[in-house]
């Protein structure tokens, strides 16, 4: 899970605030973090990019903990090209000399890897026609060969030179949701202040 820490202003005083109320913290500090999540999210998913949209769809978030240690999360549960990491390698992006992605699935299959060849590299491929000299279309057997024949090489390089820089999506996400996050302090702090005034 990509960990990035924002420190919001005015949400710092808030928490102090929070904290001289006892009995009723949850009633705003729960709720206020519920909400900036749910603000940051969008703007990680706008960020996010597409090729199946699986890593989009797994941008997700939740709320934990009680009391003044209420934490908000904004993450991806997504799991592709054989790891976990794989939303932290798009987030951050790859650095050279790591390991190559992997080749083959678990069950035996095409790898996501090799199925990223396959869509990105394949399409308008041609191969050798039956007369000499010409070339036809390939079929969709004909691109899976020259997905897993394009597929070593390019790993290879991905593994040597990395992949640099990464996109960024949840720094640039919770950095565009800033003044959101700002305003929803604000809003819960002038709620507090109000609703302990007429007490």
């Amino acid at each position: 899970m990509i960990a990035i820490h924002a420190d919001i202003p005015k949400l710092k005083a808030l928490e102090l605030h929070l904290a001289l109320l006892p009995g009723d913290i949850e009633k705003y500090l729960h709720p206020m973090i519920a909400e900036m999540t749910i603000a940051i999210e969008p703007e990680v998913v706008r960020r996010t990019p597409a090729d199946t949209g699986s890593l989009q769809r797994s941008v997700m978030h939740k709320t934990v903990g009680r009391g003044v240690t209420v934490v908000g999360k904004v993450f991806s549960s997504v799991q592709s090209l054989g790891t976990s990491y794989y939303s932290f390698a798009v987030e951050e992006g790859r650095s050279p000399n790591k390991p190559m992605p992997p080749m083959s699935a678990k069950d035996g299959g095409y790898s996501s890897f090799v199925k990223w060849v396959y869509r990105h590299i394949t399409p308008g491929a041609r191969v050798q026609g039956k007369r000499k000299k010409t070339t036809r279309l390939a079929t969709v057997a004909d691109r899976w060969k020259i997905a897993r024949r394009l597929a070593w090489p390019i790993a290879r390089k991905i593994a040597d030179e990395g992949i640099l820089p990464g996109h960024h999506m949840f720094r640039d996400g919770l950095q565009a949701a800033t003044p959101q996050l700002r305003e929803i302090a604000i809003k819960y702090r002038r709620r507090m202040v109000e609703e302990h005034r007429v007490r």
